[in-house]
């Protein structure tokens, strides 16, 4: 998979906690609930992720503004590879995430 890029969203476990709508992470802590990553699983950072999103120091809008900035970075060297071979599909992928958010793209 030539085209993988691993990202890696950076949420300390408190910042989960407080985001968590299911309770799950409470429910972990009491021992009602298992394997909840980070609380009674293990957890392995990546090693080298090409981006990472520290959601718990970033807002949002930073957080998504730096996905398609990546994204676009990342599609705009895939599609060069695959204009190559015929194959459009990284650019149809990258439109598909940008008419999910039409306010970022518009910018473009």
């Amino acid at each position: 998979m030539d085209n993988a890029a691993p990202l890696f969203v950076d949420a300390p476990v408190e910042v989960c906690i407080a985001r968590d709508p299911k309770g799950l992470y409470r429910k972990a802590r009491q021992g009602a609930v298992t394997q909840v990553t980070g609380v009674s699983a293990p957890y392995e950072r990546p090693e080298r992720p090409d981006l990472v999103l520290s959601t718990g120091a970033r807002s949002l809008d930073t957080c998504v503004e730096a996905l398609l900035r990546h994204l676009g970075n990342h599609v705009d060297m895939a599609s060069r590879r695959s204009a190559k071979d015929g194959a459009g599909h990284a650019l149809y992928s990258f439109a598909s995430l940008g008419a999910a958010c039409p306010q970022r793209t518009s910018e473009r």
